[in-house]
């Protein structure tokens, strides 16, 4: 087990990435009342699962929060449990961490422009559009999209160079990378 940080508000959540199907007894959290001393292994008090919003089995936010475990927990251990052959069956996760959490508000503002998906344009009044003037339209600094299940409705529904609100983003703004060239290759393939 390791130590738990000591609660405070602005670090209300223990979350995690995971990936797989798998169920609330085989992906789960242990916490421990013992006081933490050097060399000694805390004893299991008790077990709290994970709040899973899905979809699986994609990557996704597993979260619980603080006040879900006793105000006395010490310690945390993350169990996972894979003993299920099937081919379907797996689970991938990364390591328990105290998330901070801020309004969109405190993140964004109102002064950036926003690409808003049209499902979640209601739900955000306060963050502004991005701007067309002459044809021309604004780089959006933020997209705001829906949840995991109502993200393929607003991203995949057209192709990419389709014309709607995000084909601009998906087909102008997205990154690439490109491999660095060497003063070397590059001398090679201009005497070439």
């Amino acid at each position: 087990m390791v130590p738990l940080p000591t609660a405070s508000d602005d670090l209300p959540l223990i979350t995690l990435s995971a990936a797989g199907r798998f169920t609330d007894d085989e992906l789960y959290l242990e916490y421990s009342t013992d006081t933490i001393t050097p060399g000694a292994a805390p004893k299991t008090a008790g077990e709290k699962a994970f709040i899973d919003i899905g979809p699986k089995p994609a990557w996704r936010n597993l979260r619980l929060p603080r006040t879900d475990l006793p105000a006395d927990a010490t310690a945390i251990r993350l169990v996972a449990v894979d003993d299920d052959l099937a081919i379907d069956h797996w689970l991938a996760v990364t390591p328990p961490r105290m998330s901070k959490t801020v309004t969109v508000q405190e993140l964004i503002g109102s002064t950036e422009p926003v690409l808003l998906d049209w499902t979640s344009g209601l739900a955000f009044p306060c963050q502004r559009p991005f701007t067309h003037r002459d044809g021309v339209a604004e780089v959006p600094q933020w997209r705001i999209t829906p949840d995991q299940n109502l993200s393929p409705v607003t991203t995949e529904w057209r192709a990419p160079w389709a014309e709607d609100r995000s084909a601009g983003r998906r087909c102008c703004c997205s990154r690439r990378r490109s491999p660095p060239i060497s003063r070397e290759i590059w001398a090679r393939t201009s005497a070439t």
